[in-house]
């Protein structure tokens, strides 16, 4: 059974992954929500405009009371520079699925798999997943979930599904 723990702060080696907070609109819209290039292999289009980031920003303040709500600004210095979530949870099988997108600036850098890299521990054994899983289209997405110990699982054309217990 998942234990609800939600969304707690997380520090790795050079990153802050907390909640989004309210003044954290322009970052998102400005690093990463409105970049085409950013959000091509992602389940959502750009942001049309700052409103659109803020609501979205609303709408994840909404959820964070939920201990089944798991999604976190990823901060550099202070500035959000990228997202982690579980894009999905799955309580009667005990698990969750990982997205994360980071701005085009923060790309090559290690961040992703640093951000990453605290599945095992977070949700596997803090919050008692059974496993996690991923999809991903993007040859970079792909070398960075293997990289902190994603399998793969299946191939559909361009598509790579992944799985970590």
């Amino acid at each position: 059974m998942i234990i609800p723990i939600g969304t707690l702060d997380i520090l790795t080696d050079r990153l802050f992954l907390r909640r989004f907070e309210e003044d954290d609109a322009p970052h998102i819209y400005n690093n990463w929500a409105s970049d085409p290039e950013v959000t091509r292999y992602l389940t959502w289009k750009p942001h049309r405009d700052i409103d659109e980031t803020k609501e979205f920003v609303r709408l994840c303040r909404l959820q964070y009371d939920s201990g089944y709500y798991f999604h976190w600004a990823v901060c550099l210095d202070g500035i959000p520079i990228g997202s982690f979530s579980l894009i999905s949870v799955d309580i009667t099988e005990n698990t969750g699925e990982i997205g994360y997108c980071f701005g085009k600036e923060y790309w090559g850098k290690g961040y992703a798999p640093e951000t990453a890299g605290f599945c095992r521990e977070y949700f596997l054994k803090r919050a008692a997943f059974d496993n996690l899983t991923a999809k991903a289209t993007n040859p970079r997405s792909k070398r960075v979930l293997e990289k902190v110990g994603f399998k793969r699982v299946s191939e559909e054309g361009e598509l790579t599904r992944f799985t970590l217990r």
